[in-house]
């Protein structure tokens, strides 16, 4: 409307039923949209009568969703949907996959966690994580007729399942568990057998409850010959009806209808009503025709292709949000026209043809309609421009994005031809949320983020010109009964004071560490790592999901496995392993092996081609493997003595390694050693772990906590030497075995060592700690210069040299350090009885756990919020030194 010149331009202004709205970015424009439409409910207008119009739906559709239920109105979005996410479309889509491809893993995933397998969530849950544990893949895993009863016995033999909990209590021993099968007297034909677990008994019954509907289905259209249609859709309805899919489908209606869903109501109504209208067209025009199940399923997919939903708007009072070219709505009182940014609306026509213009006309004249040309394109975006400018009966907000992806854009030519006709209009800019006014906050969110941002921020005391102090003065006086207010009061005193911290309250912490702390050295070193990490996993019994496929930890319990019985064999029959033919171990491996293989295969469900793939390749490499043992052995005077030394659990040699820590508390700790040596006609041990990758002990680690084990080994020994031999046993070397075996690269072929040269199976040599006392024990020929052996090296005048390269360590040193690691042991273990389980992982240099860490998720940790607890590196003889020192 015009106005006289006497009419004040402020005036005008308030009159015209239009307003421009500048926003910092698309979020901006939706919660400008979502506060307006907010104060015109406050004014007493309806939601019907508020339509949400934009050129492009995909643009706003997620920020619509988020804003709008942010600021709580009820809003519906026409659009068209795609109907491929539907339970019903996964379940018909994964059944034809079964038939077709086996049973596949990913099909029968989709199948059981659609809703209509007959399973709850939980049980599909369980039933895919039993799946993934033991690698169950294709028709045989699923369809055999014998009982599932898989159990990890073999392959998760070695990891730190804990038989006796952190609270005292022992866990009963498994029959087939390694626990078992720990004396040097023990039969090598103790395979795991399996037994049928209450677990095991569950998830088969799931198992046969989804196989038995699904296998007259399959068994059809696995026939190699031809079917009608006609009857292969029966036999999908019949699935459909021996699942309950309708039921379901009803089930899920009447659930929305009480949550008031109108568009989740719909959607399950229009996928049935238009996937039975679907497989209606294909009985009535291709009924009779006879096909294969692929020429079946590729006519399937091209209909489910095609297929999305189309839903009509309810009729009940919600915002109605549309695209301009598809909605239609009547006239509404307020209209919102988003997104008149350069290039959006009006939309640029895009060349998607290879016809010109020209050539698009002279088609036309031969009336052959194709798609419009770039001048009808423009004539249509004016025509949709001004139903979008028309909607309104009486406001028209309007508004733009200043920018995209942090960049500048410029406004469309529709907003700047709403300037020219309205010039004493002046846009309102909205600010970005960190920088907004209070005027600008309507939901708790955003009211708790702006306390945060004034409480956390540095000139907060002296920032008086805002009502930050009055805002957080009232929030925590204001006294209602909205659960609204008290949800955000509680959540804004969280954020302001977030400091990401675990604690636990000392009567909980007591709960948790009843009794004698009972624990293996693996739960220290993880505690020492990050008390979070610790408490997750052993307390929370968290675990990340299961591998696909075989891992590097399930063959490195198969080498073990292969390797103990070779060893405890030869120890039973009093062999020498230094004389034992390469011949004879050959053997001995390969009956190991073979019995290995066999167990493999059940848990592991692997094909017999990769089995035996595996296998031979195991054997190989173990036979490298007692090569080097062999060849360290024969220059020393130690032999295995035991293999697989439990202490501390059930069936076990030794009791439990008993320990005061510095607060008086009782420790006792219980594991599992791989192998022990023992020197001939002497009171010297060594322990032996295995080692799948290169492995080397570094002292700084040892010092910090972070690697304990090894060590503590050679206390178990040296307190239970009377239980083992009769008499006390003096703790000589501690090494890492690697197992593993690559390929060396060498800068000449003439360089490559042959395998006639005494030291071919030395080149790999064990790594780890050692009494500078018993190296000549260890290597007999060693005189100067670098033993082939060990890591040592002799200097002219007979002194160990390059100490920060090699294992050695003198006398006084290696029991020091063995002092310190029950020292350190006692340590840790008063703070986990104090219940410490704080986010603090270390830091040793560049280093942390976190990068590897599987419960980052959980934890959430924060460099800019938590710290990390920062250790000092520290040289090999600076520890030595220390650890004399401390005397400990």
């Amino acid at each position: 409307p015009g106005r006289s010149a006497a009419e004040p331009a402020d005036h005008a202004a308030a009159t015209v039923p239009v307003e421009l709205v500048e926003a910092p970015d698309r979020r901006g424009e939706v919660d400008a949209a979502a506060r307006r439409i907010r104060d015109l409910l406050r004014q007493g207008l309806r939601l019907r009568d508020i339509a949400v119009l934009v050129r492009e739906i995909d643009d706003y559709q997620e920020l619509i969703n988020a804003g709008f239920r942010e600021h709580a109105i009820p809003f519906f979005v026409d659009r068209r949907r795609s109907a491929s996410h539907h339970p019903l479309i996964q379940f018909t889509r994964a059944v034809f996959q079964i038939a077709r491809s086996g049973w596949p893993h990913d099909a029968m995933t989709m199948l059981v966690k659609s809703g209509l397998a007959g399973l709850s969530f939980d049980q599909a849950e369980r039933l895919e994580n039993y799946v993934l544990t033991h690698r169950l893949r294709g028709v045989l895993a699923w369809t055999v007729a014998e009982p599932w009863n898989y159990r990890r016995d073999l392959t998760r033999a070695r990891e730190d399942d804990d038989r006796v909990d952190s609270r005292g209590g022992e866990a009963p021993a498994e029959p087939n568990s390694r626990a078992n099968r720990g004396s040097a007297g023990a039969s090598r034909s103790q395979i795991p057998s399996r037994v049928q677990d209450d677990e095991s008994v569950a998830m088969d019954a799931l198992r046969r409850g989804v196989v038995e509907k699904l296998d007259p289905f399959v068994a059809h259209l696995r026939s190699s010959e031809k079917q009608p249609i006609g009857a292969t859709v029966k036999k999908l309805f019949d699935l459909y009806a021996a699942f309950g899919a309708r039921e379901r489908l009803s089930k899920w209606i009447d659930d929305a209808i009480a949550a008031n869903d109108v568009e989740q109501r719909g959607e399950h109504e229009q996928v049935w009503a238009e996937l039975v209208a679907l497989f209606d067209q294909l009985v009535d025009l291709l009924g009779e025709t006879s096909v294969t199940p692929v020429d079946f399923v590729e006519i399937l997919e091209s209909g489910l292709e095609q297929f999305d939903l189309a839903l009509t708007p309810p009729r009940i009072d919600q915002v109605l949000v549309g695209q301009v070219d598809r909605t239609r709505t009547t006239s509404v009182h307020t209209a919102f026209v988003l997104g008149l940014a350069e290039g959006q609306f009006p939309r640029i026509g895009r060349e998607d043809s290879v016809l010109s213009d020209g050539e698009r006309r002279s088609l036309r004249q031969h009336h052959l309609e194709i798609d419009p040309d770039s001048e009808r394109r423009l004539l249509d975006e004016s025509l949709l421009g001004y139903i979008a400018f028309t909607r309104a009966s009486r406001k028209l907000i309007v508004t733009r994005a200043a920018s995209k992806e942090n960049k500048p854009i410029n406004a469309s030519s529709y907003w700047v031809r709403v300037r020219r006709l309205f010039p004493q209009l002046e846009p309102t800019k909205e600010e970005r949320e960190a920088d907004a006014p209070p005027s600008a906050i309507g939901t708790p969110r955003q009211l708790i983020t702006a306390l945060v941002r004034w409480a956390r921020s540095r000139d907060a005391g002296a920032d008086q010109q805002q009502p930050w102090a009055a805002l957080y003065q009232w929030l925590t006086e204001y006294k209602c009964c909205s659960d609204a207010i008290d949800v955000m009061r509680f959540k804004a005193w969280r954020a302001i004071g977030y400091v990401n911290e675990a604690k636990l309250s000392p009567e909980v912490a007591a709960e948790l560490m009843t009794g004698p702390l009972k624990t293996s050295v693996t739960r220290f070193e993880s505690f020492a790592t990050c008390p979070f990490r610790h408490f997750a996993r052993y307390h929370l019994g968290l675990a990340k999901r299961e591998d696909d496929d075989v891992t590097a930890m399930d063959l490195g319990n198969v080498y073990h496995q292969i390797l103990d019985g070779v060893v405890r064999q030869t120890i039973e029959r009093r062999h020498d392993w230094c004389e034992l033919e390469p011949a004879l171990t050959k053997q001995m491996i390969g009956e190991f092996a073979g019995e290995v293989g066999r167990t493999l295969r059940g848990e592991l469900m692997l094909s017999t081609a990769r089995n035996k793939y595996l296998l031979n390749r195991i054997e190989r490499t173990l036979e490298r493997v007692c090569a080097t043992q062999r060849a360290v052995l024969s220059r020393g005077r130690f032999r295995p003595l035991f293999t697989e030394l439990g202490f501390g659990i059930d069936g076990a040699k030794l009791p439990p390694l008993a320990m005061k820590t510095p607060k008086g508390r009782d420790v006792l700790l219980y594991g599992k050693i791989d192998r022990v040596d023992r020197a001939r006609d002497g009171a010297e041990v060594a322990v032996i772990d295995y080692k799948m990758p290169d492995k080397r002990l570094a002292l700084s680690d040892v010092f910090h906590g972070l690697s304990l084990q090894l060590l503590t080994y050679l206390l178990v020994l040296e307190a239970n030497g009377q239980t083992l031999v009769g008499r006390k046993l003096t703790p000589a070397a501690a090494f890492y075995a690697k197992l593993l075996r690559s390929v060396e690269v060498v800068d000449h072929p003439d360089d490559a060592p042959a395998q006639d040269d005494p030291t071919f199976n030395l080149r790999v040599k064990p790594r780890g700690i050692f009494d500078g006392r018993f190296v000549h024990d260890i290597d007999a020929d060693f005189e100067s210069g670098a033993s082939d052996v060990v890591q040592a090296y002799v200097t002219k005048d007979g002194a160990f040299g390059r100490l920060e390269t090699t294992d050695v360590a003198d006398s006084a040193a290696f029991a020091g350090l063995l002092r310190y690691v029950r020292k350190r042991i006692g340590e840790l273990a008063d703070q986990m009885i104090a219940g410490a389980i704080g986010v603090r992982p270390y830091r040793l240099g560049r280093t942390t756990p976190c990068p590897n860490c599987e419960f980052r998720s959980v934890c959430r940790f924060d460099p800019a919020i938590n710290h990390y607890l920062n250790l000092a590196p520290m040289k090999r003889s600076e520890v030595l030194e220390r650890v004399q020192g401390d005397g400990a």
